[in-house]
């Protein structure tokens, strides 16, 4: 039962961010406004191919679905609009490292260091940053005139920026909404892989779902997402926080690919 309720309220978030993306794809192309279930069957579709396979690939299925049923969209305006909807979550990221800081005290960052070849070699990562910068500034000089069309088109999904009100009632509390279903569902997944529950457990495990997916290096953070939570929820025995980030995102992603495959076909026969 606490299984069948997490995943109930799983997808009840992808249908309340699917909204929240909706709107702002609404906002942006107004005298062409696509219908609640293509912008659902684009966003599921995205979800269940981000299931299995890594660098977002997922968010281009959502948009080449999104161009075809809004025919004056552009690629790039479209692309904005998941620069809106990833402002709501940049914030709420941001939030839960100053709060892990926070809890963490002081010393937490004072010892560290920069691992890796950037560590060991400063002047050589310095000046190949800087050749870097003047490489893109002088390409972005010879495609100035493409740079500017592209930039125009992009302005279009931005759109609800303009409209604060709107952007706080259509977006921001639909993505709120979509936050609480997701401490929800992660509270009863604890509960049914026999982790002691809480709120702010539940916090935590979110906070190193957010942190995993900054660099999706693999598909939902396998594997580097189960070795954070084992660090983070140490007194819980390794087997059972195993267990538990094993459990959920096999679950998860059963139910996205499912959900995901059955939107693909409906939108694409």
């Amino acid at each position: 039962i606490p299984l069948a309720v997490a995943l109930a309220l799983h997808l009840a978030k992808l249908g309340v961010r699917a909204r929240a993306w909706h709107n702002i794809v609404c906002a942006a192309y107004q005298t062409d406004r696509p219908r609640f279930r293509h912008s659902l069957g684009a966003f599921l579709s995205g979800t269940g191919v981000g299931a299995c396979v890594p660098a977002r690939a997922g968010q281009l299925v959502r948009l080449g679905l999104m161009r075809s049923r809004v025919s004056r969209s552009s690629f790039p305006g479209l692309v904005s609009t998941l620069v809106v909807e990833s402002v709501f979550d940049a914030a709420l990221t941001a939030l839960i490292v100053i709060a892990v800081l926070i809890v963490a005290g002081p010393g937490a960052v004072g010892g560290g260091s920069i691992p890796g070849p950037l560590g060991q070699h400063p002047v050589i990562a310095g000046l190949a940053a800087v050749a870097t910068t003047l490489a893109a500034c002088g390409l972005a000089l010879q495609r100035r005139a493409r740079i500017r069309s592209l930039l125009r088109d992009a302005r279009i999904g931005l759109a609800v920026f303009a409209q604060p009100v709107r952007y706080l009632r259509e977006v921001a509390s639909w993505q709120a909404l979509g936050c609480a279903l997701r401490v929800g569902s992660t509270y009863w997944f604890l509960v049914a892989f026999h982790v002691p529950a809480s709120v702010h457990t539940a916090l935590l495990v979110i906070a190193v779902q957010l942190v995993v997916g900054v660099v999706p290096l693999t598909p939902g953070g396998a594997g580097t997402q189960q070795a954070m939570l084992v660090a983070v929820l140490a007194p819980t025995t390794t087997s059972t926080v195993l267990g538990f980030g094993i459990g959920t995102q096999v679950s998860t992603l059963l139910a996205d690919l499912l959900l995901g495959g059955v939107s693909l076909i409906l939108m694409t026969g």
